[in-house]
Parts: C-alpha cells; sequence; structure tokens
C-alpha cells in the first residue's frame, strides 16, 4: 500500500483538545489536498503519550472539523492511536495525517 504522509496536520497546547484558529486555517488550507479520493482512507494519527483520553480527543476534534467544516465523508476517515515512542517528548501534542493510496497506483 502506498501512501502520503503529512505530519502535524494540527497541534495543541498542553491539556487542550480544541482547535486554536490557527490550527482551524491550516485544516482548511490543506483540506483540499486531504480528502480521500476513490478507494482512499484518511488516516489520522497521533501517540498516546501520558494522557490516552487527551490523544483520543485530540484526533477526534481533527476528525469531526473535516468530517463537518470540510465535508469529508466520515467513513473515509479513520482514526489510530499509537503507543508512545521514550524519548519523544511532545509527541501527542500533534496529529498526523496519512492518506492512504490504492494499490495499483
Amino acid at each position: 500500500v502506498e501512501d502520503v504522509f503529512q505530519p502535524a496536520i494540527a497541534v495543541f497546547p498542553p491539556g487542550s483538545a480544541t482547535l486554536s484558529a490557527d490550527a482551524v486555517r491550516y485544516l482548511d488550507l490543506l483540506a483540499a489536498s486531504l480528502r480521500p479520493g476513490p478507494g482512499q482512507i484518511l488516516v489520522l494519527e497521533t501517540t498516546l503519550g501520558r494522557d490516552a483520553e487527551l490523544a483520543k480527543s485530540r484526533a477526534r476534534s481533527v476528525e469531526q472539523h473535516l468530517t463537518t467544516a470540510a465535508g469529508f465523508e466520515p467513513d473515509r476517515v479513520d482514526v489510530r492511536l499509537w503507543m508512545s515512542r521514550p524519548g519523544a517528548p511532545g509527541a501527542s501534542d500533534a496529529v498526523d495525517a496519512r492518506l492512504v493510496l490504492p494499490t495499483g497506483r
């Protein structure tokens, strides 16, 4: 499977899962390039860090914005949470995106 990775499509301040105005503007700018085409899925990824619920809420905030404000089809956006890596400070402060392309492209 071929994919396109876009790191840190949304960065959150410590303890918050609310998208800032800057994050919303950035997501709106990226929306066209992140929108899944036929057979594609947009995977939103973050690491759990020390607060799994906060990490999940952050990824869900990005998902909600893309499906409501940008009109992405909800069944074409997937959230994945990964275990944090030792020595990766602040890794769960950002949500990354991976556009998974259909095989055979």
